[in-house]
């Protein structure tokens, strides 16, 4: 509606004020403004009524409590760059769970918001992975309250499903900067040994042909899962161009690879967020610049071995942009700021391209082996939305269904209905970053770079009225005990190892596309 009403009020001179409220106030004329106020007052008592508590608790922070001087932020995505010289606690309105825990920060607060991020969202397994308290608060006085004490150092400690929060004494000596990176040690130690994998032998390679020295974590992790699966689980055909194919193409086109070197090499030293952006940005217009030249070998070959894969050469246009978008996500916003805190500059990272056959999910899930939410070894945490995965992971809005599932007794409880109002589909193929500095031990890498399906992903709309997974209680029984028990089974291949998994249901079968070290 918003963009219309800008297209038209510039046609229209009309007054910029008017432009830019036009349609707040037409929502405020809607009874669903009305339905929206009389939610949020009732939402107290509901949540009151299902013994939820005030406060969702995503990552626990440290055992010892966490604490700071308190900050009050609109926007984490504002701060999400800036070093902070004490501990902090924020205090935050809005947050999406694409952002990045700024540097200093012990806990994170958000107030009151009608839309959080998911427990499996890029900054809460972000947040788990520094140990920083990342929590919602439903209750208007406790938000307020907590406002009240901006500037002043405050203690907050988790005790059960609740938070409890006192001022602490502000000559206790606690000036010096959060030691998140020693959280990250065992990560900066492993990224400083981090060296250039070799040429590539083929320049694509089939599941059989992966290897730790031409490929990620993603695609090395499913070799290992293949034939390892039970009965009614499958991976779906995969394929991977490797890593070096991006240097070997810029390589091809010696001016742009200078520049591209060039740009890497100013960044490093770079305070300025809208320069640090704008040099990110650079980047990625030179990768996306990169023409294929069907006359070289080494693409050719791709090409042709991508077509016996499925692609057909009419479609090679769209796999080729595809593929170099992946690419381009080695320059993300949110990888540089935290491969950054490894000390990992952009000429360390290298980045493969997992290509996978969609499958078209009628339910994705997102699994880990070990409870984030409690940090349970013995319950399996799992998510579940209608349609493609992208929907669990992005930052789209509402919750998934989520449920944990006991490894020994087997038993699951739901931990929240989903909401979701919009899903995702699309077919045919998806090509998926696989880079050498995502999965390093100790760190945290989900999220930071980017993977496209082929063809564009199509929203629809969803009626959980209709679906099964949330009328049919034996179904839904079935799928996630089935679900808890891949997830388990996959952390006993990999020797007992926390898992971060994700799949998808379609035609009565259960497929897993990727699996990384729970962090």
């Amino acid at each position: 509606m918003q963009s219309k009403a800008e297209m038209m009020g510039n046609h229209f001179q009309a007054a910029d004020y008017s432009v830019k409220l036009f349609s707040e106030e037409a929502l405020r004329g809607t009874l669903f403004f009305s339905l929206s106020m009389i939610l949020k007052k009732i939402d107290p008592h509901v949540r009151n009524c299902a013994h939820l508590g005030n406060w969702l608790i995503i990552s626990q922070g440290r055992s010892h409590g966490s604490r700071g001087y308190v900050t009050r932020v609109k926007n984490l995505y504002d701060v999400m760059h800036k070093v902070y010289d004490k501990r902090t606690v924020l205090l935050v309105d809005k947050i999406t769970g694409e952002e990045e825990v700024p540097d200093g920060v012990q806990a994170i607060v958000v107030m009151n918001a009608p839309d959080y991020p998911d427990v499996l969202a890029h900054v809460s397994v972000r947040a788990r992975n520094l140990k920083v308290l990342l929590t919602v608060n439903f209750d208007q006085k406790t938000c307020d309250d907590l406002a009240s004490l901006e500037g002043r150092h405050l203690l907050l400690k988790v005790a059960g499903s609740d938070v409890k929060y006192e001022i602490q004494n502000e000559n206790q000596p606690i000036a010096r900067r959060a030691s998140s990176h020693l959280i990250l040690q065992g990560a900066i130690d492993e990224a400083a040994n981090l060296e250039a994998p070799p040429m590539f032998k083929s320049s694509l390679m089939y599941m059989t042909e992966f290897s730790e020295k031409h490929s990620g974590g993603k695609s090395n992790n499913l070799k290992a899962l293949y034939q390892k699966l039970p009965t009614g689980v499958k991976v779906p055909d995969s394929a991977c161009i490797p890593f070096q194919v991006l240097e070997y193409t810029l390589g091809l086109y010696p001016d742009m690879k200078r520049k591209l070197n060039s740009l890497c090499d100013q960044i490093g030293g770079i305070k300025s967020v809208r320069r640090m952006n704008r040099i990110l940005n650079q980047c990625k217009d030179i990768v996306m610049s990169l023409s294929f030249k069907s006359g070289d070998k080494h693409l050719s070959f791709i090409q042709q071995q991508l077509s016996k894969f499925g692609i057909p050469d009419s479609q090679w246009d769209a796999a080729w942009h595809s593929i170099k978008r992946v690419w381009a996500s080695k320059f993300n916003e949110r990888a540089f700021l935290a491969t950054k805190k490894l000390g990992v500059s952009l000429h360390q990272i290298f980045m493969a391209v997992l290509v996978q056959k969609i499958v078209p999910a009628e339910y994705a899930y997102v699994i880990h082996s070990t409870n984030p939410t409690n940090s349970n070894d013995q319950e399996v945490y799992a998510e579940s939305c209608v349609g493609l995965g992208e929907a669990l992971v992005s930052d789209m809005p509402g919750q998934a269904l989520a449920f944990s599932y006991d490894k020994i007794t087997k038993k699951t409880k739901i931990m929240n209905y989903p909401n979701k109002s919009l899903g995702l589909s699309s077919s045919g193929f998806i090509f998926r970053s696989d880079s050498n500095s995502e999965d390093l031990p100790g760190f945290a890498g989900a999220g930071l770079f980017d993977s496209y399906t082929m063809h564009e992903e199509k929203k629809f709309r969803i009626s959980y009225n209709q679906e099964r997974l949330v009328i049919n209680e034996q179904f839904r029984d079935e799928f996630m005990r089935k679900v808890g028990s891949i997830g388990h089974h996959i952390e006993t291949v990999f020797d007992d190892e926390p898992q971060d998994i994700e799949g998808a249901y379609y035609n009565g079968e259960y497929y897993v596309v990727q699996t990384r070290p729970q962090v």
